[in-house]
């Protein structure tokens, strides 16, 4: 999409599950040759977005959990100066509550509100290089990107402010704007700003705004795009049952599992997996060990709801796997897996059919009180719905 020049930019990324990156089994090998798995692929990176230009707007679509309630963060954040007197403080603040104000005005989709927050002969410039002139044209922008995008949002960390004389003060930061449509899954985006601002009649406009080349992708916000993933789940595909569990690592740059996989007639295999930001590949990249001694890794890539991952990896025995897994969500609590494209030591696997995939609901508070003061021995798994035929 293109508002006045600011186009949207076209990012995709990526996810996966570990059972989803361990396959089910997805490529286990035939009887005799032990169990097997495979991982994923594919992510592209977004590109960021800046204040006053009202540009180039990305999807964001981190969702909330049970187990982690998503925190809201701030509108607006100001660096503190070294050294700064509260004196410098008291007399900044004026421009800080016009940085808020504008902030709020254009979270709440206040298109007048915005405007007015700028001089008559304003400038906006944008990463392109093209200037906007007057606030006639700037209300202009505002309202476009509104309608075009009902749920777009905006966060502002505001690096330095400083007074050139009493009446200018310039303003940089970042900031970070997401459009707000969970379907499409792209993280925000984040651009570098200058502004400047003036005083008139007692009131802090802004006389003019640039937007500078946009920053590197933040590997930890790509990965909220898996924060649903966080908690356990379960799926059961025939006689195989597959127990996953996603958190957090302390610095939320990677998002860690463990899970097990049960089937009949053979041990059962547990394994970890790592999740992370790629910046050489600009993708979510997956790293999968497993108990039997074979690994796997996996980029992943995202259409909607779909998650398509692209696996390579070693079996234990030292040969070659590789499989595309897809995971499709379909509700907060409810998603479907398949293998497909499974190869094993060359040899072609049939394709794996679609998989009910749930999430295992938390123990009632009694029931976990119990467990507490007398835990079972062995952990009974909750076994996912059956397909229907």
């Amino acid at each position: 999409m293109v508002v006045n020049g600011f186009s949207m930019p076209k990012v995709v990324a990526y996810l996966g599950l570990a059972c989803f990156a361990y396959g089910s089994l997805a490529v286990t090998a035939k009887s005799g040759h032990g169990q097997e798995a495979a991982e994923t692929p594919v992510a592209a990176a977004p590109k960021a977005t800046p204040k006053a230009a009202a540009p180039e707007v990305a999807k964001e679509t981190a969702k909330e959990t049970p187990e982690t309630a998503k925190t809201v963060l701030p509108e607006v954040t100001f660096s503190q100066a070294e050294g700064a007197s509260d004196a410098d403080a008291a007399s900044l603040e004026p421009v800080q509550t016009s940085i808020k104000t504008f902030a709020q005005a254009f979270n709440t989709h206040d298109v007048k509100a915005v405007s007015a927050l700028f001089t008559t002969q304003a400038e906006i410039t944008n990463q392109s290089g093209h200037v906007t002139r007057g606030r006639d044209a700037v209300q202009d922008i505002f309202a476009k990107l509104f309608t075009a995008h009902p749920a777009v949002s905006i966060r502002f960390e505001v690096q330095s402010l400083r007074f050139l004389s009493p009446e200018l003060a310039i303003e940089e930061g970042v900031s970070i704007m997401s459009n707000g449509d969970d379907k499409a899954g792209l993280p925000p985006h984040h651009d570098r700003y200058t502004v400047t601002h003036t005083k008139v009649e007692d009131k802090w406009l802004v006389a003019a705004a640039r937007d500078w080349p946009a920053l590197p992708p933040n590997g930890a916000e790509q990965l909220q795009q898996l924060d649903w993933l966080v908690g356990e789940w379960v799926d059961e595909n025939g006689d195989t049952l597959v127990h996953t569990a996603y958190h957090w690592s302390a610095d939320k740059h990677y998002l860690l599992s463990e899970y097990s996989v049960q089937g009949p007639g053979r041990p059962a295999v547990q394994g970890t997996q790592r999740i992370g930001w790629d910046p050489r590949v600009q993708k979510l990249h997956s790293w999968t060990f497993d108990t039997a001694g074979g690994f796997n890794e996996g980029l992943w890539s995202r259409s909607g709801d779909q998650w398509i991952v692209k696996i390579t990896g070693v079996a234990a025995d030292g040969r070659s796997r590789s499989a595309t897994n897809i995971l499709t969500q379909l509700s907060q609590d409810h998603a479907t897996y398949q293998s497909r494209d499974r190869v094993v030591g060359g040899e072609v696997l049939p394709d794996q059919h679609e998989v009910p995939i749930v999430r295992k609901p938390p123990q009632p508070t009694s029931r976990m009180k119990k467990t507490h003061d007398n835990p079972p021995s062995v952990p009974q798994p909750i076994r996912s719905p059956k397909k229907p035929s």
